[in-house]
């Protein structure tokens, strides 16, 4: 009954992009039925046995995501109303079929204003994460969450010319009511960079969750991130097609007030080096402080552990287990990456974590994705 539902609403909006194309350009205005298909798939084994970081299990799945749209408007202003339907389906898991399968809709209202090399846009609505010009790492964002968690709901601010990217966007992710265990939750993100010259640029990531009171569980915790960090493009000086060196630091402001009115600021300083030959890479990260994540394991009222209703970044940058003492987190990541026929994208990749010097569990990811 929900695939029929989908269908029929699917049909619905083409019909009525069609209409609404004719009668624009009736009028002698611009306007273009626009629409995609794209497709992911996903393999990530994770062996995490010689740590309780976090749980080994295999991810092994597929997204198929219609998309249409309309978009209207000149050549320097443009209106784009898209919208969609996503269909996913866990590999192996009985319990995630026939209309269970049907796992989102998402539909957003974007503008674009061009004027020589500027461009600034508003996106609102739910909306793909990919919308979003800058790159997140695991630090704010795992793999696992982004791969479950792949839209946004809420809007987004972009402003890009060839040497500047600045964005400031909202995830609202919880509503107070809406079951009595749900809790009022938000994300207000931003990040960017100036490229400074062609081979320096500095940037920042930063995002606060306001994670507020449920039916069940009154009291708010705060969680955020900043990381200003800069980046040296060496490609120029080798034989690679790309070699750049990071350096940052992650800031982290924490707080449950139920239990206290004073922050904890633990902080990682981080170091990347990620080198590309042809089909092939290497990337290492390496970071060096405290726990990132000190209330991964403390309860909120109703007695229920924070973990991953909270943070949304990888459980490797808690460092130590329980602990507040300084150390070090290694992400080494292998990988061969090519584009097939200019829209299959393919990624295979082995990742080994390190915890303090110890070994701490490895990934084999096998990535497809591809866009019509």
């Amino acid at each position: 009954m929900k695939f029929t539902k989908i269908l029929l609403a699917l049909s619905a909006c083409s019909l009525f992009s069609a209409a609404f194309a004719y009668a624009q350009q009736s009028d002698g205005k611009h306007s273009e039925f626009i629409y995609d298909l794209g497709f992911d798939l996903r393999f990530d084994n994770r062996e995490y046995t010689p740590s309780d970081f976090s749980e080994s299990g295999t991810i092994f799945g597929t997204r198929f995501y219609p998309t249409i749209g309309l978009r209207t408007g000149s050549e320097g202003s443009k209106h784009s109303l898209i919208g969609g339907a996503e269909i996913r389906k866990d590999f192996g898991n009985i319990n995630d079929i026939g209309a269970k399968i049907l796992s989102d809709f998402f539909y957003y209202y974007r503008y674009d204003y061009k004027e020589a090399e500027r461009h600034f846009s508003i996106t609102g609505g739910v909306f793909p994460r990919t919308k979003c010009l800058e790159q997140w790492s695991t630090a704010f964002i795992s793999e696992k969450q982004a791969w479950y968690d792949p839209y946004i709901e809420g809007v987004l601010f972009s402003y890009a010319t060839p040497r500047t990217v600045v964005e400031l966007g909202c995830d609202w992710m919880g509503k107070y009511g809406a079951s009595s265990s749900i809790k009022e939750q938000f994300l207000i993100f931003s990040a960017g960079h100036h490229q400074i010259s062609d081979w320096f640029n500095v940037g920042y990531n930063a995002y606060m969750v306001h994670f507020a009171s449920s039916i069940e569980a009154p009291g708010v915790c705060d969680n955020a991130l900043v990381e200003p960090y800069m980046v040296f493009d060496l490609k120029k000086m080798s034989i690679l097609d790309d070699f750049y060196l990071k350096l940052g630091y992650i800031q982290s402001v924490q707080r449950d007030r139920t239990v206290t009115s004073e922050f904890e600021l633990p902080g990682l300083a981080e170091l990347t080096m990620r080198m590309e030959k042809g089909f092939w890479g290497a990337s290492n990260s390496l970071y060096i402080g405290k726990d990132i994540m000190p209330l991964y394991y403390k309860s909120d009222s109703a007695g229920v552990p924070y973990v991953d209703r909270l943070y949304f970044n990888d459980p490797f940058f808690r460092i130590y287990n329980d602990s507040s003492k300084c150390g070090s987190y290694d992400r080494l990541e292998f990988f061969y990456s090519r584009v097939l026929g200019g829209s299959l994208r393919i990624k295979v990749s082995a990742v080994f974590h390190f915890n303090n010097v110890s070994y701490s569990g490895s990934q084999q990811i096998v990535g497809f994705n591809y866009t019509f």
